[in-house]
């Protein structure tokens, strides 16, 4: 993996879509890193999703509208999907969504089909305070490949990084994150952090600060806060 990756900050401003339908539907890859990449997904109007199969585990979050899918499920703001490997899905959406993509590492098992027939709901998912990040934490979902988790804090605190075992993509929802090494993250915009390098930051801005974290393998903080 290249080191450059980190030093960069994503803005699909700076992106060229890959796609664009005449339904007003608009794609961007927004930040890759290995097999794990995220994009982004914008429709004023309804714009339907083809019956196609896909080799990667799939984790859809909608930032604004509405994803509806034929097999009944319906997520709007601030709720997610997970989509199975090879398994069409067909559906359509309209608004704003982040798609999250990675492929399944040889030897790990995937979730079973009752996961894919959930919605999840931040508001309804317990939180966990992580004392030494100096923020709350709510797990939204951990297979073998990948963990999500939406994390929130206050804007003047700070985080101690001293590296973790796994790739990362941040997605920043709200707020601003100023890293030690000059990233400047605002609302929209990713980055990418590589395993066990350090990077340590504050939280700026004046508001409350959320984001997405994706990490692959899962986040073995996670896990551990999960057994406490």
């Amino acid at each position: 993996m290249e080191l450059d990756v980190m030093k960069k900050v994503f803005r699909i401003g700076d992106i060229k879509p890959f796609e664009v339908l005449p339904s007003g539907h608009t794609a961007w890859l927004l930040a890759k890193v290995d097999d794990l990449r995220i994009n982004i997904f914008e429709s004023k109007q309804k714009t339907e999703f083809p019956s196609f199969r896909h080799r990667e585990e799939e984790f859809i979050y909608v930032l604004e509208g509405c994803l509806e899918y034929e097999d009944g499920r319906v997520a709007t703001f601030d709720e997610a999907v997970y989509n199975l490997p090879h398994i069409p899905h067909p559906g359509r959406y309209t608004g704003r969504l982040l798609d999250v993509l990675v492929g399944p590492k040889r030897g790990t098992s995937l979730p079973s089909k009752d996961t894919m027939s959930k919605i999840i709901r931040v508001k309804d998912i317990d939180t966990h305070e992580d004392i030494m990040a100096s923020d709350i934490r709510k797990i939204l979902l951990i297979t073998e490949n990948v963990s999500f988790c939406i994390t929130e804090a206050q804007p003047g605190t700070s985080w101690v990084e001293p590296g973790h075992p796994e790739k990362e993509i941040v997605y920043l929802m709200q707020g601003k994150l100023e890293y030690d090494d000059r990233r400047v993250v605002r609302a929209g915009e990713a980055i990418v952090n590589l395993p066990n390098i350090p990077h340590p930051g504050k939280r700026g801005g004046g508001e409350l600060v959320r984001l997405l974290e994706i990490k692959s393998p899962p986040s073995s903080r996670l896990l551990k806060l999960l057994r406490k």
